[in-house]
This record gives C-alpha cells, sequence and structure tokens, in this order.
C-alpha cells in the first residue's frame, strides 16, 4: 500500500518544496537472520542534526537460541555495542550517513560494510533530495528523534503506543532544510496513522505526543513548573515500575496506583540534564497520564 502526501498540502505548512511518500517494506528485502544482523531502520540529514536508527539483532548469553535485538538513535563515531553470546565480542562503529541514499557506512568489528533502507516503489518518483527517511524503526527511537529535532523534551502519553510507525520518504528541493521541518513531517505522519497522534509544545521545554483526541484536555492543563534544584543527568524510563521508582527517587513520594490489570506502555527520556522541579514534574505527569488510561486501551 502507497500514499503520498501532495507538494501542496505541505507547502502551506512549510512553505518549501517537499515531497513525501509512504511506503510498506518487502520482508524478503530485509537481511535473514544471522548470529547478528545488522539493519538500518532510519536517517535523517538537516541543518544541525545528522544521524541514523540502526538496529542489531544477536543472540542471549546463556540463553540458548534466544534473540534480541537492540536499536539506537547513532551519530558518526558512535558505538554500538550489544550484549552478546559468551566469549563472542561485537562492536559496530558508525562511521558515515548518506542521507541522499538512505544508507550507512558502519564498521562491524573493524569490517567495513554499508547497509541501506530499500527504496520503494514510486518512492524516487519526486524530484529533490532526501533528508528523511524510516523503516520500521521502534516508536522510542523516533521519539528521541522528535526530542533533537524539536529541541524538547518529549513527554509521550501511553495511548499513543498503539499508533502505527510511520514508514516514509521524504524529499526537498530547497538547498537548506532545517530541524522544524522535518520535525513537521513526523508531526504530520503521525497524525495521519491509526486515529491520529499530535504534538503540541507546552512550557519553554517540553512537548506533549498524545492522541489528538486528548490534546485539547491535555495541553490546557499544562503548567510548568519554575526551574529549581540540581540538574539531573539525562535518564530513560521504559515502563511504569521505572517511572515509579524515578520518582521516589526525585521526590522521596509514592507514586499514583494503576487500574486493576493494567500495564501502561511508558518511554520518556531526557537527552540533556533537566532541573530537579521540572523532571519530577515530567514523571509525575506521566504517571498520572498511565494511571488514568483504563486497561486494553493502549
Amino acid at each position: 500500500m502507497f500514499r503520498d502526501i501532495t507538494p501542496d498540502t505541505l507547502l502551506r505548512m512549510l512553505g518549501k518544496p517537499i515531497w513525501i511518500t509512504f511506503f510498506a517494506l518487502v520482508p524478503g528485502l530485509l537481511p535473514a537472520y544471522a548470529e547478528e544482523t545488522v539493519s538500518l531502520r532510519g536517517v535523517v540529514d538537516v541543518v544541525g542534526l545528522r544521524a541514523a536508527i540502526i538496529e542489531v539483532a544477536h543472540s542471549v548469553p546463556g540463553k540458548l537460541n534466544e534473540n534480541r535485538s537492540v536499536t539506537r538513535l547513532m551519530h558518526e563515531g558512535d558505538v554500538l555495542k550489544p550484549e552478546t553470546t559468551p566469549g563472542q565480542n561485537f562492536q559496530l562503529d558508525l562511521v558515515s550517513i548518506d542521507a541522499k541514499q538512505m544508507k550507512v557506512t558502519v564498521k562491524e568489528n573493524n569490517v567495513a560494510k554499508d547497509y541501506a533502507i530499500p527504496p520503494g516503489q514510486g518512492a524516487w518518483a519526486f524530484p529533490g533530495t532526501n533528508r528523511l527517511a524510516l523503516a520500521n524503526a521502534p516508536i522510542s527511537d523516533i521519539v528521541d528523534l522528535l526530542s533533537l529535532l524539536t529541541d524538547r523534551v518529549v513527554l509521550f502519553h501511553p495511548q499513543g503506543a498503539a499508533m502505527m510507525t510511520p514508514q516514509l520518504v521524504s524529499r526537498w528541493t530547497n538547498n537548506v532544510v532545517t530541524k522544524t521541518q522535518v520535525a513537521r513531517v513526523l508531526e504530520m505522519a503521525w497524525l495521519r496513522e491509526g486515529d491520529g497522534v499530535s504534538s503540541t509544545p507546552v512550557g519553554n521545554r517540553f512537548l506533549i505526543l498524545c492522541p489528538a483526541s486528548l490534546t485539547n484536555q491535555l495541553a490546557p492543563k499544562w503548567k510548568s513548573p519554575a526551574p529549581g534544584g540540581p540538574p539531573i543527568p539525562p535518564f530513560a524510563l521504559h515502563n511504569f515500575p521505572e517511572a515509579a521508582a524515578k520518582y521516589r527517587d526525585l521526590t522521596g513520594q509514592p507514586a499514583p496506583n494503576l487500574k486493576l490489570g493494567a500495564e501502561p506502555w511508558i518511554y520518556f527520556r531526557t537527552l540533556n540534564p533537566l532541573p530537579k522541579t521540572e523532571a519530577s514534574w515530567a514523571t509525575r505527569t506521566l504517571l498520572e497520564w498511565a494511571a488514568s488510561v483504563p486497561p486494553h486501551t493502549y
């Protein structure tokens, strides 16, 4: 299935020529599983940001025939060392990113290799230079990407986890493409997927990402706390217990109780130090959202 966003629609929003083609990858185009299988899940190259989303599938130490995968939003020069089979070491160094061709060059244990996102049918039908491509990228990595593009901390509502991950190729004819323009592409893609997920800046530092049906309920209630307290180093929360433990660590107070049977999906990451009052407020907000979500609605 292929869907296009017309240039006219994006011209009205961005004021620059741009084309996006949504596409589904053919499973046969992906490499078969090996001891460590590397896949490129996304690339972006705009003023102030060049990054790639890379997945490594690997075996788990001490657990026969158990395979897992890890993904990272990486910059050129970054290193990824997933946990691997005992006695084996695997290191991936990201050498270079070529967003125009939707590919990266890496070193796997010092052996140079290239990986690319296979272009879907019609993906190259429009003129311009590719600056953004996503293919089966995990939601958490796209949230991190949106945070880098907007220079804001993303607060992701648990009910938004049910959304589909956008698959897209984006091309611009203008020479200079900004982080703001690419962020708008991501936001528009999410708004079109599933029931629609919208993004709303709140205060000077945060951005709410939630189902469009909840935007008018959540955004007006936001009250940014005054920055204060010592800076809290960057941290990530992947589930409710981690968020509850972090909140207790920050404030000494217990977290809200979940509804019976609820296991909400939570992801939150700060990429830079955050004042303690704001880190506490953000964590509390996520916990309250999770506690308010009825079971089986995320």
